[in-house]
């Protein structure tokens, strides 16, 4: 009956107010979901004068806003009336176990095998991202299909990595040959493949200690602290690949600005340090 009246109302203005009070005695709960993507400013300006007014009024209504963003204000904007009634919540990455959950119960779902190599590939490669795994897990599970078999191979594996690279924002892609020099910086090859690798908290962050146990090489060669620091404090200050954060020991951690540039880094490079398969005969010879 609410939706149907909300959309009655045309959902604006005070004709949504009006609605919201008439139904006063029923607490509601609206659900805002991908808030980040809407770019009309009517509508955001609309609905900031909503919760404000809610709150004013005293409504029993509350509001779940979802969406990615470095902070509360990107995406509601700042205004001093809202800080008292707004609650910002930080969701972590997924951990390996939810990641390898939510790959079993999408396989499970569609008939399909998923073995646990190709599993632990895509939870590695996705870095506690579920948007990626989930891409990677459907364009291997068509490319499966579309071959008639209910098992997912290596072969399958390569294809999806291939297309999430193929298909990525070019933004990113653009970021990283910027940032490597389309690969032939080799001392920042190194560094975003240790900001890739390297051991991250439960929100996607990244210590200098942890980046300088990352081997660059088969040799096992690896970078030492202040050249990563040198390297770190240029993609801080002059192309904002990276922020800066305080974790809550007080340690300084470092995170991408743009989440999906360290899975894409991570896939890059995986082939050439030998972490991937790079080709499909290459993936199904034997080990």
């Amino acid at each position: 009956v609410l939706e149907f009246e909300a959309v009655d109302h045309g959902a604006k203005g005070h004709g949504l107010m009006d609605l919201l009070a008439s139904v006063h005695r029923n607490p509601i709960l609206f659900v805002l979901d991908d808030l980040d993507n809407v770019e009309d400013m009517t509508f955001r300006q609309m609905l900031m004068e909503t919760l404000k007014s809610v709150s004013d009024l005293g409504l029993p209504v509350r509001f779940l806003i979802v969406g990615v963003a470095r902070d509360i204000e990107t995406i509601v904007g700042r205004d001093v009336r809202l800080e008292r009634n707004l609650v910002a919540v930080q969701l972590p990455h997924m951990s390996g176990v939810d990641l390898q959950a939510l790959i079993d119960h999408g396989m499970a779902a569609c008939g399909l095998d998923c073995p646990p190599e190709i599993n632990g590939t895509i939870r590695t490669v996705s870095r506690g991202l579920p948007f990626v795994a989930q891409s990677l897990c459907l364009n291997a599970a068509l490319n499966a299909v579309s071959q008639s078999r209910s098992r997912l191979e290596q072969v399958d594996l390569v294809h999806t990595i291939d297309r999430f690279l193929d298909e990525i924002d070019p933004r990113i892609r653009d970021t990283y040959d910027v940032i490597t020099r389309q690969e032939s910086h080799q001392l920042m090859v190194d560094l975003m493949f240790c900001l890739a690798v390297a051991r991250q908290d439960r929100y996607g962050q990244i210590s200098i200690d942890d980046m300088a146990k990352v081997p660059v090489a088969p040799s096992g060669r690896r970078l030492d602290r202040a050249t990563i620091q040198r390297g770190v404090d240029v993609l801080v200050a002059e192309n904002g690949v990276l922020e800066t954060r305080l974790d809550n020991s007080g340690v300084q951690r470092y995170a991408f600005a743009t989440d999906l540039l360290r899975p894409f880094t991570l896939m890059r490079q995986g082939r050439v340090k030998g972490l991937l398969p790079t080709t499909a005969t290459d993936a199904k010879q034997p080990a």
